[in-house]
């Protein structure tokens, strides 16, 4: 699997795209392992690309349906693996994949490319058929500021829209050595499990987004003035509505507990 900087469909044949491939057998059988897969299982892998991480799961004997964006990558999958009935290749752009045609329960693994990672979390926050379990190695980075959650006390954007639907767990960092050729920034997993029920289960959804993309509009700026700014509150109005919670005035968003988000969200419900 490539961690490439550019969606080109023609990747595995431009050297510029700086393709990066995960060869460390220890690291591909680590990542296959926190999916814990056996014969049962159905598993959407997302860019097998030389199918370095296709060969550990599809020894589980999961149904392996592996989703490649690169024509030729996804051409010659099926030929590393012959005679493997439980590996079905799709050559498909993840973005227009039909999520809701795979059966209830799958679940999902990825050594995700760099560049389609934002892309990637939102598709797993709007989709209705949530994976059961997911299993994702990208930049240490962007695993650690998806592992923030306001139950921690410390959150953010992104965070805070997975956090509605998904738990997310750390798991572990991977050395730009694991790589050929190396990377520039280390690696991590990142596990994310379905919640039974939202975090804020009292809010839909679209309501709860808007309120959260509100909260984090400015990041250098308080949550009193980002509040006034998104729902157009005089802002004397916003800092006696923060104080009557007994919250600090200076506060900032990433700074809210889950308890403080819901007596937030209770009392911004009536500006809706």
């Amino acid at each position: 699997m490539s961690t490439n900087s550019n969606s080109n469909s023609n990747s595995s044949s431009t050297p510029k795209l700086g393709q990066h491939w995960l060869q460390d057998q220890n690291i591909l059988q680590a990542i296959a392992d926190y999916a814990d897969l056996d014969s049962d299982d159905f598993v959407l892998e997302i860019g097998p690309g030389l199918g370095t991480l296709t060969s550990k799961l599809l020894k589980t004997e999961a149904k392996v349906l592996a989703v490649e964006f690169d024509e030729q990558l996804a051409g010659n999958l099926p030929k590393s693996f012959p005679g493997k009935l439980n590996l079905t290749v799709q050559n498909s752009d993840i973005r227009k994949f039909n999520f809701e045609e795979l059966p209830a329960g799958y679940k999902l693994v990825t050594n995700l490319p760099y560049y389609i990672s934002g892309i990637f979390f939102r598709i797993l926050i709007d989709i209705k058929n949530k994976p059961s379990l997911t299993v994702a190695l990208v930049q240490q980075e962007v695993a650690e500021k998806l592992s923030k959650s306001p139950e921690l006390g410390e959150s953010n954007k992104l965070a805070m829209l997975a956090a509605y639907y998904y738990q997310t767990e750390l798991g572990i960092k991977v050395s730009a050595k694991s790589f050929s050729p190396p990377p520039k920034v280390t690696s991590q997993v990142l596990i994310l499990y379905p919640r039974f029920e939202p975090l804020f289960p009292e809010l839909d959804f679209k309501l709860y987004s808007r309120l959260v993309k509100f909260a984090f509009a400015s990041p250098r700026k308080t949550l009193i003035n980002n509040i006034a700014a998104g729902l157009r509150l005089p802002k004397n109005d916003v800092i006696e509505l923060v104080k009557s919670l007994n919250l600090n005035p200076g506060i900032r968003a990433e700074q809210l507990r889950v308890e403080d988000w819901q007596k937030l969200f209770k009392v911004l419900l009536k500006f809706k």
